[in-house]
């Protein structure tokens, strides 16, 4: 089964001048992810500097891509892997990914983080380096593209909408389903056959191809009948879990209807799975074997926005009041800290 695996353990840090270039010339310490390093000297919070971050790990060799996921890295970084030139990324504000299959190799392997830090950049105070968790991924060639799910609902009176596009890349049949659940009760499901090699019904529309994979976008609707309305009184949520199943050949389910969804399922009423939760939300049958399970909470409200009597949330008027509030936390600096942000 794919997996996502926090990585934030075990990792060393340095400081140096931009001037900088090779980090064998630096004396590492170990450091806890995530971390902000402006925040240790407030007499110097502009100071241009290069933060690295190194990490040894063992790796054994159990997945068709294995890549490393960072949620916040401020600002421009480079990624080395034993050595080699794995890929950069500069923007300090989104996550991303790099995919490092190709340059591990069986037994200890390290990784080398080179983060720049440049004043003036974006505002008053930015932080400096990893500010938010690194995760390793291991995937097969199967799977759910990364952030792949697209989720829109729509209001048709009593019954709701639920479209859910998932971007996927497969080399074989695969069952893609969906449920939506409030608590422990099922409210809708639908699922339906994908074929590698079809193309022809929009919701089978072939994106990419190569080496014998296909990048496909698969569209499926659910309906639900008077959900609970999300509002900020009641926040009241419901949980939509996605899954891809590899098909056994072997199986009683026919490859020549690929729709098997159940749209008459009609009741009244956001992560991968890891192992405590996977009994919860993620099901398999006999024949079918679960590649990957990603569950997200979903709310529905409708929003009206009226050039003369303002903004509706499920048809009530609200005023909109905001505050100019950023993601550090003030002298604790930008680092992710749980406690603190409860607290605020």
């Amino acid at each position: 089964m794919n997996e996502k695996i926090l990585f934030n353990n075990g990792w060393k840090f340095a400081k140096s001048s931009l001037d900088v270039t090779d980090s064998n010339l630096l004396t590492f310490e170990s450091v806890d992810i995530p971390h902000d390093w402006l925040i240790y000297n407030t007499l110097e919070l502009y100071e241009d500097s290069i933060g690295w971050y190194c990490k040894e790990f063992t790796y054994n060799k159990k997945s068709d891509q294995t890549l490393i996921c960072f949620d916040g890295v401020y600002m421009d970084s480079k990624l080395y892997v034993n050595g080699e030139f794995a890929g950069e990324w500069k923007y300090g504000y989104s996550s991303f990914e790099h995919d490092i299959t190709e340059f591990l190799k069986d037994g200890e392997n390290e990784i080398l983080l080179k983060v720049v830090y440049q004043s003036p950049n974006s505002r008053w105070y930015s932080g400096a380096g990893v500010y938010r968790n690194v995760w390793l991924k291991r995937r097969n060639i199967n799977h759910i593209v990364t952030n792949g799910i697209y989720i829109t609902t729509k209001n048709n009176g009593s019954k709701w909408e639920v479209e859910v596009d998932t971007e996927i890349n497969i080399d074989t049949d695969v069952l893609i389903s969906h449920k939506i659940m409030q608590g422990q009760q099922l409210i809708a499901s639908t699922k339906e056959i994908v074929l590698p090699a079809y193309s022809g019904e929009n919701s089978f529309e072939q994106v990419k191809s190569d080496a014998g994979n296909s990048r496909k976008m698969n569209t499926q609707k659910l309906f639900v009948e008077n959900p609970l309305l999300w509002s900020t009184e009641q926040p009241n949520l419901y949980k939509i879990v996605t899954q891809m199943e590899l098909i056994d050949k072997d199986s009683e389910v026919s490859h020549d209807k690929r729709d098997i969804s159940d749209d008459s399922q009609i009741c009244n009423a956001s992560h991968i799975c890891d192992e405590n939760n996977i009994r919860d939300v993620c099901d398999t049958s006999d024949t079918e074997q679960l590649i990957e399970c990603i569950s997200q909470n979903i709310g529905f409200r409708t929003i009206t926005l009226d050039p003369d009597k303002g903004f509706f949330l499920n048809g009530q008027s609200m005023k909109l009041n905001g505050v100019c509030e950023h993601h550090d936390l003030g002298a604790l600096g930008a680092a992710f800290n749980v406690t603190a942000l409860k607290r605020r």
